[in-house]
């Protein structure tokens, strides 16, 4: 096993990462098992345990091969429970080992696993296990993400030609063509960034009060001839 503190983490809480390899020999899990119990006496530290455990916690974990026993799950279950660690879970594939065999002898088991105290996950609530599938080896690659990022979806911006026919907008000659040098620029006095986002919050009050929702799917924007391909890549 290799053990660690991370001190450098955002949060500025220090913790023990301990890299984990478990016995695959039945008369030595045990063994390995009572290590880590030993450990959590030891760590007063929020502390989160990833790696190949080579073990199975219930009956979910393990599809094709021999019938499933509770004996092989009954040391693990047992210490985790007395160590107060809690299972992180995962996202991917239910299984991160495959005896790469095809039918009745095709095996496959979650063996790979990350586990924590209580007050590591009271740091880390939204920590997200991925699995994630490999070509030479007979496990999955496990990546634990403590920070996970919510991604949204970005929507581009679309330029309607009822903009510049409507009239009530209070002032159209701030989204009429007038405001467009003879080149394509807006005669907004800034860089062509600032621009573009002047226009569009210009476009955003617009939709507000006269209440004509933005179709970005059948709209376009097009470009004037001289204007040149960086400035279009750009917008």
């Amino acid at each position: 096993m290799i053990a660690m503190m991370v001190s450098f983490d955002p949060y500025g809480h220090p913790w023990i990462l301990s890299c984990f390899y478990g016995s695959p020999y039945p008369n030595l899990k045990r063994h390995s098992w009572e290590f880590l119990h030993t450990l959590s006496d030891d760590y007063a530290l929020p502390w989160v345990i990833i790696g190949d455990l080579n073990m199975i916690l219930d009956k979910s974990e393990k599809r094709g091969g021999g019938p499933y026993t509770p004996n092989e799950s009954v040391i693990a279950n047992n210490l985790i429970q007395e160590a107060g660690l809690i299972d992180i879970g995962f996202s991917g594939n239910p299984f991160t080992w495959w005896n790469k065999q095809a039918g009745l002898g095709s095996v496959k088991k979650r063996l790979d696993r990350s586990l924590a105290n209580a007050e590591w996950m009271l740091i880390y609530p939204e920590a997200n296990l991925t699995h994630t599938p490999t070509i030479s080896s007979d496990h999955s690659a496990i990546l634990l993400d403590t920070l996970p990022q919510t991604h949204t979806i970005f929507c581009p911006f679309h330029f309607q030609a009822m903009w510049i026919r409507d009239d009530t907008y209070p002032e159209p000659r701030d989204i009429s063509p007038s405001r467009f040098a003879d080149g394509g620029f807006p005669r907004y006095v800034g860089t062509l960034d600032q621009e573009a986002t002047e226009l569009i919050d210009t476009l955003e009050e617009f939709s507000k009060i006269t209440g004509q929702t933005i179709n970005y799917e059948k709209s376009g924007v097009n470009f004037s001839a001289n204007l040149n391909h960086s400035h279009k890549d750009s917008i």
